[in-house]
């Protein structure tokens, strides 16, 4: 049986889920250009798509982030033979 760790994999999942829903909503409200526009209303356009280019580059960090919280979670669970402070042995001097 694979043993996660119950905390880093909500948590990657919850990063994953919410990165995913800002790509596909910032995907779906994207500035559109329109005929007739004038010089300000094009330059207001322009910011916003760089915005929107910007908050969709977060979200990629977001979702990246959350991959590897997901991965973590599996190197981190601790075994049940394992014990939690290691008993580390003194070298012996040697005798002569």
């Amino acid at each position: 049986m694979i043993r996660v760790n119950p905390k880093f994999l909500a948590a990657g999942a919850a990063m994953l889920m919410a990165g995913f829903v800002m790509v596909a909503y910032l995907g779906h409200v994207l500035p559109a250009w329109q005929t007739g526009m004038s010089e300000d209303e094009v330059a207001e356009l322009l910011v916003d798509e760089r915005q929107n280019s910007d908050m969709v580059v977060l979200a990629s960090m977001i979702i990246g982030v959350g991959f590897l919280f997901v991965l973590i979670s599996f190197g981190t669970a601790r075994g049940e033979g394992r014990s939690k402070a290691r008993d580390l042995k003194k070298p012996q001097p040697p005798t002569s």
